[in-house]
């Protein structure tokens, strides 16, 4: 037991030495690791391997000895730029929506905060089984495994439509009492009520949006 923890601490030791020699390359040649400098550290580290005498599974093996990286500045901002502005648009609709409630009235802007955080603790669930999901969906995507893609959407699918019908019963039976306890002023409570009652049927839209999203940005 005790040299297969020590194989197993000495192989994941020679990977991160690996990893940090392609980084170095990454700073060195201006954001693109050159071929021939990851085949160098793939001769280095299957050397290292040998040398030590560590047993690996081949496919294991085959994973971290024959890694061709191509990453470039210009390759991370085609991925970043679309997430930026994205996020931009989001808190743009979010100044807009505060700047016409603002015009309407106190008690409404404050329902509307109120009551969309309240409604933002369910998106939340959503939100956070989507990004599993679209991590999956991209490993599958990146691995060639198409027909894996598919299964894994089926799979969150089963998941997420049972989980929005919760978040609905959520909404519709426990918003009431939980806003009660948390709002002193009745015109909010009243108003942040009414602003949940039209929202609600929204939640499996909401759900589904996410769903394929995560779908969509899995595969590119």
């Amino acid at each position: 037991v005790e040299d297969s923890n020590s194989s197993c601490c000495s192989l994941m030791f020679y990977i991160m030495n690996y990893y940090h020699y392609l980084f170095l390359q990454l700073l060195c040649n201006g954001g693109t690791v050159q071929n021939r400098a990851v085949r160098i550290a793939n001769y280095k580290l299957r050397f290292t391997l040998r040398s030590s005498g560590i047993n690996i599974n081949p496919t294991f093996a085959a994973i971290f000895c024959t890694v061709e990286v191509n990453i470039s500045y210009k390759r991370i901002w085609s991925i970043a730029y679309p997430i930026i502005l994205g996020s931009v648009a989001q808190n743009l609709i979010n100044v807009t929506d505060t700047a016409f409630l603002g015009r309407v009235g106190d008690v409404e802007l404050g329902a509307s905060a109120l009551g969309g955080m309240f409604y933002f603790v369910l998106f939340m669930l959503a939100l956070g089984f989507g990004t599993g999901t679209q991590i999956i969906i991209s490993r599958r995507h990146g691995e060639g495994n198409s027909h894996l893609i598919g299964k894994t959407f089926d799979h969150a699918l089963y998941f997420m439509a049972p989980l929005s019908v919760f978040a609905f019963l959520v909404l519709y039976f426990l918003s009431t009492p939980i806003l009660r306890a948390v709002i002193e002023s009745n015109d909010i409570f009243e108003a942040s009520v009414s602003f949940l009652k039209y929202r609600m049927p929204g939640i499996f839209f909401v759900f589904g949006q996410i769903l394929f999203r995560s779908f969509y940005i899995g595969i590119a």
